[in-house]
């Protein structure tokens, strides 16, 4: 089984499991609705095994789940099949393409990227000369990704509706990738970005002091439907370690909500970020 299909079986399979209990259903309840056996309902639930489209919809049904829990659900189950990824495969790595897929139906991301501008926030030449250095210097497989960050940014911040706020470390702008030319763009599309829409971007000063989070991460939220959300703590590559745990998302949102309260407001961080340009 790859890590790729586990983090979306789990998603699924987590969510089932909280609306079988709000229906005030068990698992022999749900087995007789599949026509299968206990163990393969828990499975499913555990995000030990996947589920079938018609599978799925059988057990939303018997459950009784709104119309928001059934498209989200269907929209994860469907995810091999559409989405702006399926274009980039060939460089895109199946655990991040899972991530990816996860991001598509989230209704709020919220990002702390202390040492380089995260992805979602690149522009074009600052996202292939980052590619271009992850690559080896391949120019093709750089180009492709450089495309495929853009339609990436175009489906999250522009299609999708989700909210996203960012909290850049002041390190961050000094992180060059392809000169200090490309640097100044970058900080020109950040400042743009940061004045309102499809971005909310504070700056942590270095001089912001201590605040407990030792390094970058995310926070995927899912609104009402999939509850309580998907921490992904920064990796090496398009590695990263992925919490689901209510606890551990709890946790990392509140130093998320500590970070923001340190950082500079959006109207101060996009004043820094036109000054960082002019350096």
């Amino acid at each position: 089984m790859t890590p790729a299909l586990r983090l979306r079986q789990r998603l699924i399979g987590a969510t089932l499991r909280r609306y079988r209990e709000d229906a005030g259903c068990d698992l022999q309840d749900a087995a007789r609705t599949l026509g299968c056996d206990r163990s393969k309902v828990s499975r499913i639930e555990a995000g030990e095994r996947g589920i079938r489209l018609t599978e799925l919809r059988e057990l939303l049904s018997e459950y009784g789940t709104d119309e928001s829990g059934r498209d989200t659900l269907e929209a994860l189950a469907l995810a091999t099949r559409s989405g702006w990824w399926q274009d980039y495969r060939r460089i895109l790595s199946a655990g991040y393409i899972d991530l990816l897929i996860a991001e598509s139906v989230a209704t709020q991301i919220t990002i702390y990227a202390p040492l380089q501008v995260p992805e979602l926030l690149h522009a074009k030449d600052y996202a292939r000369a980052v590619a271009l250095t992850g690559s080896g210097g391949d120019k093709e497989v750089a180009d492709a990704a450089a495309a495929a960050t853009m339609a990436r940014q175009q489906a999250v911040l522009h299609e999708s509706g989700t909210t996203v706020t960012v909290v850049l470390g002041e390190a961050a702008l000094r992180q060059q990738a392809g000169g200090a030319g490309v640097l100044r763009d970058q900080l020109r599309h950040l400042a743009r970005l940061g004045r309102g829409l499809p971005a909310a971007i504070q700056v942590l000063p270095v001089t912001a002091g201590t605040h407990g989070a030792h390094g970058g991460f995310s926070v995927l939220q899912f609104g009402p439907v999939m509850p309580p959300g998907l921490v992904v703590v920064d990796g090496p590559g398009e590695g990263g370690i992925y919490l689901d745990a209510p606890e551990s998302v709890a946790a990392y949102s509140v130093a998320f909500s500590r970070l923001r309260e340190l950082a500079l407001s959006p109207h101060d961080s996009a004043w820094m970020l036109r000054e960082a340009a002019h350096d």
